[in-house]
């Protein structure tokens, strides 16, 4: 199970290092693969009938690859599509922000997603697992913000049948896993940051202190008279 004060600053952290946009746009999207990797197995004449539900998973692994890099760049972020040299395999890796985010199908929300070299050296970015925490008297080690985080977008149908209604998005998660590639770490349902986002306070203009901020003549001058 999740530490709450871990899956709290991740939240903040996401919170602070992406934006609204991505996230509606990557549920939209994920909920775009599903339905069309569905039509587009379920149309094909060529595999057999019990060899449909095998070739959905290789359909909508490249949908939901190309629905993580659409959200990435639809949100003015990073995505790359290039080889990753420790299987010759292409993923996509979004980067938005302080957040590196890859992407893979479980059954379950609660199910971690199997052992894979490159997502085991994704997870190893993670340092801020075991980062050492500083006695601040009576400061919670809580508070510290997290610089960097890397995490996995998990997400799973309704069901197992080759059915519309069971293939259809039922969850979508996004995780951090242990440095050791172990167990989750957090696990924060889509939706929740998404409610999140909207629960929180519009951020308040700041004035730029590149730009000097002109002087007040009359404050000026009574300034001076209470001084006097």
């Amino acid at each position: 199970m999740s530490d709450p004060l871990l899956q709290q600053e991740v939240l903040a952290t996401l919170l602070r290092e992406t934006n609204l946009t991505f996230w509606q746009v990557l549920t939209q999207r994920k909920r775009w693969a599903y339905s069309e990797a569905f039509a587009a197995v379920d149309n094909d004449p060529r595999p057999l009938p019990n060899q449909k539900k095998a070739k959905l998973l290789d359909e909508r692994f490249y949908l939901c690859e190309r629905a993580l890099h659409d959200a990435a760049v639809e949100a003015g972020a990073v995505s790359s599509d290039q080889k990753i040299a420790v299987n010759n395999w292409i993923y996509t890796v979004a980067r938005v922000g302080a957040i590196s985010i890859i992407q893979t199908y479980v059954q379950s929300p609660e199910d971690f997603a199997r052992p894979a070299k490159f997502r085991e050296q994704h997870a190893g970015l993670n340092d801020f697992l075991r980062r050492p925490q500083f006695a601040l008297g009576d400061v919670s080690p809580a508070i510290f913000e997290i610089s960097k985080v890397a995490g996995i977008i998990i997400h799973g149908p309704r069901g197992r049948p080759f059915t519309e209604a069971l293939q259809r998005l039922e969850f979508l998660n996004f995780c951090v896993p242990s440095e050791d590639y172990k167990r989750w770490e957090v696990n924060l349902p889509v939706p929740e940051i998404v409610a999140a986002f909207n629960a929180a306070p519009a951020a308040q203009p700041q004035r730029d202190i590149a730009t000097p901020k002109p002087r007040d003549r009359d404050q000026d001058k009574k300034d001076r008279k209470e001084s006097a």
